[in-house]
Formats: C-alpha cells, structure tokens, sequence
C-alpha cells in the first residue's frame, strides 16, 4: 500500500530548483512553478491550470470547470438528474486568455474567472469557504463549499515526458449547500457533496489520460470518493476517501 507523506509547503525546492515529487496528505499551499521554467514565452505556452468541481446529491448530479491553458481558457457544465437518469443541461465554451484565469494563491487562495456571451464562471475562495457560481443557458448555480469539514485533500506532484511536472490535488466528499437551477426546475443542494480537483503544471505538447471520480454512499451508508487515474500522473493520485480520512 502506498503511503502518503504530509504535504510540503511547496511543490519546489528552492535549493535545487527541483519539484518535491510524490503523493501527500494534505494541501501545498505554494505551487509556485517559475522556478522550474524562468522563461516568460515558454511558460506562456506550457503552463496549465484548471479547476474541475462535482456536486452531487440525491436528485442530480453537477459537474464544471474552467481550464486556463495559457493561450485559451475553455469552462463547461453539466447537471444530470439521477431520478429518471436523463441530462438536464451541458455546455463547453472557448475564450481568449484575457476572458478566463485560474490562480492558486497562498494569500488570496483559488480564484477562477471565465466570461463568454453565454456563460459565466466564477469561482472563489474565502478563508475556507469556496463560493462556486456560473450560468449558461439551462443551468444556474450558486452553492457553497466548506473546505475544513471534509478529508484531508489527496495531493501528487509527478513528473512528465521531457522536464514537464505537474501537481494535481483532489478534494472529495466536502459538505455543500446552495441552489441549482436547470431544464426549468430548482434543486436544492441538501446533503450534497462536493469533489475538487485543482491542477497546475507544465505540460507537454500532447497529454493523454483516462480518470475516473466517484463519490456515494456504502451499503451501511458510509460516505466514500475514488479516485482512479490511468496516465499523466498516474498511481500518485489514485485514492480513498472513507473515514474522514484518504
């Protein structure tokens, strides 16, 4: 069984200029990459940020994102309703640099904006709370996160092809409340879960993988996520959530 460390500080040492590479309990609150690429032009073309967030509950199923790819930003959203098993909504949307960003902070913490002709995306952290709103045709949604009261995140920081790294962490089974609007009808998020993932890295050229998320309830009605990932960062991120524990 794979062992996790406590986190780092950072996801660079500073005395070599080298990523602090594995898997680890908790958050790195400094994933300050420049040190690993000094170079403006090339970070402009291989660094990449994004947040991908699920909500679910018993009625429906919410997932979105923003992607900050440096040149382009892209966000997308779907709400999937679990009674009758039938998509409610979805959309994907690509925008200048200058219209979507994603930063990570340790003093402002996450902050993720996006803005088209039809969709809004702003995401944003304060203290330990994260605030997740957007709207785009058929769906609308304003909920809440509380960040503290959940497992401990799952980070891993791995190397790429070539001098390419990336950090990924994940967040599962956190308590959210808020409201969902899609297809007509209002949902509210009562006894919802939350699931994150936020990931900064320099990528290579071309990046492959396939990454399954799942969070529910056992049998005795315990709360459980998976986290299952075949490439890119590979076993580093696989985990449980159970326990209060990862």
């Amino acid at each position: 069984m794979r062992r996790l460390r406590p986190a780092p500080s950072a996801a660079v040492d500073p005395a070599v200029r080298a990523a602090i590479l594995g898997s680890f309990r908790g958050s790195v609150p400094d994933d300050d990459l420049t040190l690993l690429e000094p170079r403006r032009r090339a970070r402009f073309l291989r660094e990449k940020r994004w947040i991908f967030g699920a909500l679910s509950s018993a009625e429906l199923h919410v997932a979105f994102a923003v992607v900050d790819l440096g040149y382009i930003a892209t966000a997308f959203a779907h709400a999937f309703a679990l009674r009758g098993e039938h998509l409610l909504a979805r959309g994907s949307f690509d925008a200048p640099p200058a219209l979507g960003r994603v930063r990570r902070t340790e003093a402002d913490g996450l902050r993720a904006a996006f803005h088209h002709p039809r969709a809004v995306f702003r995401i944003e952290q304060r203290g330990r709370i994260l605030r997740v709103d957007f709207a785009l045709p058929g769906l609308t949604t304003h909920a809440v996160v509380a960040l503290d009261s959940g497992p401990p995140p799952l980070t891993a920081i791995a190397p790429l092809a070539g001098d390419g790294v990336t950090l990924t962490e994940k967040r599962a089974l956190l308590p959210v409340e808020g409201s969902v609007q899609a297809a007509g009808q209002t949902y509210a998020l009562r006894d919802a879960v939350a699931g994150l993932d936020y990931s900064h890295g320099l990528l290579p050229r071309e990046v492959q993988w396939r990454w399954a998320f799942v969070q529910g309830l056992f049998d005795d009605g315990a709360p459980f996520a998976l986290n299952l990932v075949d490439g890119f960062v590979g076993e580093r991120e696989n985990g449980l959530f159970h326990g209060g524990d990862v």
